[in-house]
């Protein structure tokens, strides 16, 4: 909770921005005392354009009215912000963050370097899991936020989302809990929102339509600029009631009322499909009651609409309904622009008390900025008088206790001298300590390694296995006869430091005949054998396509990069498999493809990027019993030798 005496509230919306000043009421609840709307038409959801245009619209907003407010917080677009729930197993406190990071790290679409991101635990399921909600945003984004109400001279305390923001402002209006599912739809200019609220629990999602669409629509169909489009979309646009129900004289209004109705309907089939998800994954129920929220619902008809298709009522949200409203605001364009401002109540109650949803996408570095100049005026004072004071202690008892210090001084200077031989010999323990430590450790790794290889070739020969027992149930469901898939490891490679070895075909011979034997010593020939299948047939040249398979792992496999002097960083295998052409013509190719997806899959032992299928052994004859393909394994950690 924040605390002040008036602040900001600013919805960054993609199609507006909306303001609203707050203070504390003497009842303890918030009172509106300023709010403005500006209009950013299509740039607006443009992040070029963007912050350019906010700016503008923020000047425009102020310069209207008295605004005093210094501290503001920011409800950031909805398209911009990326949200997901996500369920975690019952953990101990200490390893939840731990997991949530991870979770973080499988979920948020861009590296976590490049975003800010939060959660917050918002529910427990019957059998324990933990329900989290994940929200992030770039961290260029947020940096254009704080530069725009940077640039106005006030001070970013919050960055909130929608869908926090909104929660907060329901359940502040509405109450804490309901026992029947009751939906809040908030229509935006680029996305919608639809969430849940049901026996203390909350769930959301965002949805890729908004109103946007029945003005660009509208506008292509008409032939008319956006803006033009946007303006006659608000005074003279409605919903079109369908069925029987007559058609207005003004075509173009009769154009728009149909548009609307169309996107409408493509927004009722994604709400459908998000019910759904929310009554098999969150055991939710239907709801029985609709707020409509959001610029995009003040076209007439939309309740009409929607009560319609779910047959429940609909009415529109009031997040002003406990909410007082100073003399000077004008209540009549607040009540056009109402049902819009649940964000901006949601972000002043984050100054009021504790709210069920407190996210905050302020970047580190900014908290810790703010965090230094609210304390700067009191560090100076406190500097200041620590100097006045010790200037007067020194002063009034300089003379007193200079004399009793230095014989203090002569007496601890003994006591050191007698002190320092012992302190040598504990400097030459530790040393020898320490190098015990280093040789433990590297004993230590030593052990680790000798397991090293049995991981390797154990992992390798389950893979085999699954893949030819995958490869025989496919192309016996196909062929409706059984059919035994073989695969194996004919040769493992590990490429030693001092030579270069390449995957060469069988039988070819390349480089020194003391470096072959070298590498030979090392191989150890270590191979793994599965299965059987069928061969033979006449002659015939293997498949193009399996040539293009092996360009493609060679590409993949790149020039090897110069090895240490003293590790084993790659591997090479050459497999073999029974020939399987004959069956179908890609045969072969799924049966190496799908071998290299489960080595792939080894994450733990092997660098992904630097691993898969490797160049081409030539197989002259496609109905020949076997046919042989290459792989590079890249070790996530190098062996030394």
């Amino acid at each position: 909770m924040l605390s002040t005496k008036t602040f900001l509230s600013l919805d960054f919306g993609s199609g507006s921005l909306k303001l609203a000043e707050f203070e504390v009421a003497e009842t303890g609840g918030l009172r509106l005392k300023q709010f403005g709307v500006r209009p950013l038409g299509l740039l607006g959801s443009q992040d070029a354009a963007r912050e350019g245009l906010l700016k503008k619209a923020f000047a425009e907003l102020v310069a209207e009215r008295p605004i005093s407010g210094k501290l503001a917080n920011v409800c950031a677009p909805g398209y911009q912000v990326f949200n997901k729930f996500v369920k975690l197993p019952p953990v101990d406190s200490s390893k939840a963050a731990q997991i949530i990071q991870y979770e973080a790290q499988q979920n948020i679409p861009f590296p976590l370097s490049e975003v800010v991101w939060d959660y917050q635990k918002v529910g427990t399921t019957p059998d324990g899991a933990m329900e989290v909600l994940l929200v992030a945003i770039k961290s260029d984004l947020v940096e254009s936020i704080f530069r725009t109400t940077a640039d106005s001279g006030r001070s970013l305390q919050v960055v909130d989302v929608s869908i926090s923001a909104l929660s907060n402002a329901y359940r502040y209006t509405y109450g804490q809990s309901s026992d029947e599912c009751v939906m809040l739809l908030d229509i935006g200019a680029k996305t919608s929102s639809v969430l849940f609220f049901e026996k203390g629990r909350f769930f959301c999602r965002s949805l890729n339509v908004g109103a946007n669409a029945i003005t660009q629509e509208f506008a292509a169909e008409a032939k008319m600029a956006f803006a033009q489009a946007e303006q006659f979309k608000i005074s003279e646009g409605f919903v079109s009631l369908g069925g029987a129900f007559e058609e207005p004289d003004n075509q173009r209004q009769a154009q728009i009322s149909k548009i609307a109705r169309n996107v409408l309907t493509r927004l009722h089939i994604q709400i459908n499909q998000t019910i759904q998800f929310y009554q098999k994954q969150a055991d939710g129920t239907t709801p029985v009651k609709i707020y409509l929220a959001g610029g995009g619902s003040t076209l007439p008809y939309t309740a009409e609409f929607f009560a319609e298709k779910f047959g429940v009522p609909v009415e529109y949200f009031n997040p002003l309904q406990n909410v007082e409203i100073a003399p000077e605001v004008n209540l009549d364009e607040l009540q056009k622009t109402a049902h819009s401002m649940g964000e901006l109540v949601g972000l002043a109650l984050r100054n009021l008390a504790e709210c069920p949803l407190e996210l905050n996408l302020v970047p580190k570095r900014v908290r810790e900025s703010q965090k230094l100049e609210m304390k700067k005026p009191f560090f100076v004072a406190s500097v200041a008088a620590l100097v006045v004071g010790l200037f007067a202690l020194g002063w009034f008892y300089g003379n007193k206790m200079v004399a009793p210090k230095k014989r203090a001084l002569s007496e601890i200077e003994q006591k050191i001298a007698q002190l320092e031989g012992p302190s040598t010999q504990i400097s030459a323990e530790k040393s020898k300590i320490s190098k015990v430590q280093t040789e433990l450790g590297q004993m230590t790794e030593w052990v680790g390694e000798r397991f090293l290889w049995f991981d390797i070739l154990s992992q390798l020969h389950q893979a085999a296995a699954e893949t030819q027992q995958e490869a025989s149930e496919i192309l016996s469901a196909d062929t409706g006869r059984e059919i035994k898939a073989g695969l194996w490891v004919e040769q493992f490679l590990p490429e030693l430091p001092d030579m270069e070895v390449g995957l060469e075909e069988p039988g070819s011979s390349s480089g020194s005949d003391s470096a072959a034997v070298s590498a030979m010593a090392m191989r150890r020939m270590l191979t793994m054998r599965r299965g059987g299948g069928r061969g033979g047939g006449a002659a015939a040249n293997m498949s193009s396509s399996y040539a293009d398979l092996l360009k493609m792992g060679a590409e993949i496999g790149g020039e090897s990069a110069p090895a240490n002097t003293n590790e084993i960083r790659e591997i090479k295998l050459i497999c073999k498999g029974v020939n399987l052409n004959q069956l179908r013509v890609t045969a072969n190719d799924e049966l190496a493809f799908r071998f290299e997806e489960k080595i792939k899959s080894m994450t733990n032992l092997f660098d992904v990027s630097a691993t898969g299928l490797a160049a081409q052994s030539a197989m002259t004859n496609a109905y020949a019993n076997t046919f042989t393909f290459n792989v590079k394994l890249k070790l996530k950690t190098p062996v030394k030798i």
